[in-house]
């Protein structure tokens, strides 16, 4: 019976009131019987015309009935409705360089980020996110996907040892990811597009003035974090995974890498974006998400569902036509000769 209320109700907790319509159902007969004794009293049998009371208590106790089964919201019929899934398309473009592996945030700034990252995609539901690694050459990680599990898997997979190119190139990661926007099969559509930049600010590419120039003509909006402190830290030094040490600068002494945010922040100047970090202080990229759900979030998909209509309406009619029959179902005095 549980089972039966949950699949057929939209309210199958308000079933227990049925249960307390039994003593409701006992104290109307109870005055239906004295009313009829009292009606006996002051009238013959003769003199009364159109007396049921019978009919007027089954009407009240029907208005009571069928007004609880309203109240559980009744439903079936299924019908289809098409559902607009609204959000926006989004890359991560994470720097995977060898001074990610900086140890100045703990486990080190890649970690963190990696951290951060899981955060910020488990509150973007309905974004098309994917990820691009890079140093100084750029890599798709996972491409656009709602498919938030497996991104996440991805971003697990992360990690410098994978790269065998070194240095930092902003240029190619910011080309990468204008070219999967614009040759997408999508790219006509009118998408809200952007790009989180993730890197500790050094860059030693080539400048990337007119990739900006680019992107900022096909709509796409890149908002920069930095990682790291301005104190900074040795950068480690790893051989097929595995800490060795720590590298040396080309003068000889340890090689020492801080977070420049100035080139980060002229970055957002650029795209008119703000810049946010992730250090010491701040650790998470709620900020950047704020900054994107901001942005108008359009149509990416669209299905179709299959669900039952509630069918109160049909039962409350009832319950009060019912209760507004009983209420004039009055007996009536025969007119003497």
């Amino acid at each position: 019976m549980q089972d039966f209320f949950q699949r057929f109700m939209v309210h199958p907790e308000y079933a227990l009131l049925l249960l307390a319509l039994l003593p409701v159902c006992v104290l109307v007969v109870v005055s239906y019987q004295k009313a009829t004794r009292a009606v006996k009293l002051w009238f013959q049998p003769s003199e009364v015309g159109f007396f049921l009371p019978e009919v007027k208590m089954m009407l009240r106790i029907a208005g009571l009935f069928f007004g609880v089964i309203a109240l559980m919201g009744p439903m079936w019929g299924p019908t289809e409705q098409q559902i607009s899934k609204l959000g926006r398309e989004v890359y991560v473009l994470v720097d995977v360089s060898a001074s990610m592996n900086t140890e100045d945030l703990k486990p080190t700034r890649l970690e963190k980020t990696k951290i951060e990252l899981r955060r910020m995609i488990a509150g973007m539901k309905g974004d098309r996110i994917g990820l691009i690694v890079f140093t100084s050459d750029a890599y798709v990680q996972c491409p656009l996907t709602t498919d938030h599990t497996a991104l996440m898997m991805y971003l697990d997979m992360i990690g410098s040892y994978q790269f065998g190119s070194s240095g930092t190139s902003f240029r190619e990661a910011l080309l990468m990811a204008y070219n999967r926007f614009t040759e997408s099969k999508e790219h006509d559509r009118k998408v809200t597009r952007a790009a989180i930049l993730i890197s500790d600010g050094e860059d030693f590419g080539e400048e990337y003035e007119s990739v900006v120039g680019r992107m900022k003509n096909a709509g796409i909006s890149v908002f920069p974090v930095g990682v790291g402190t301005l104190a900074g830290g040795q950068v480690p030094d790893y051989v097929k995974g595995e800490k060795r040490g720590y590298k040396t600068a080309p003068e000889g002494g340890p090689a020492i890498s801080v977070l420049k945010s100035d080139v980060l922040q002229s970055l957002a100047d650029q795209f008119g974006t703000e810049y946010h970090e992730i250090d010491d202080a701040i650790d998470n990229l709620d900020p950047v998400v704020d900054q994107i759900q901001m942005l108008s979030a359009s149509v990416m998909d669209r299905e179709t569902q299959r669900f039952s209509v509630n069918r109160y309406q049909w039962f409350l009619g009832i319950s009060l036509i019912c209760i507004t029959l009983s209420m004039f179902w009055m007996p009536v005095k025969r007119k003497t000769t």
